[in-house]
């Protein structure tokens, strides 16, 4: 999965696409599942 990561990112050319990259990476990957629950959706 790294490597597809890694690729991908080379591939990004603006900075809000950068800085969007890196903020899902960051993430726990059902961390919108938990804010979901904690929103009541």
């Amino acid at each position: 999965m790294q490597a597809w990561i890694d690729t991908s990112l080379t591939g990004l050319s603006t900075t809000a696409a950068k800085q969007l990259a890196c903020e899902a990476i960051g993430q726990n990957s059902l961390d919108w599942l938990e804010r979901a629950k904690q929103e009541g959706r």
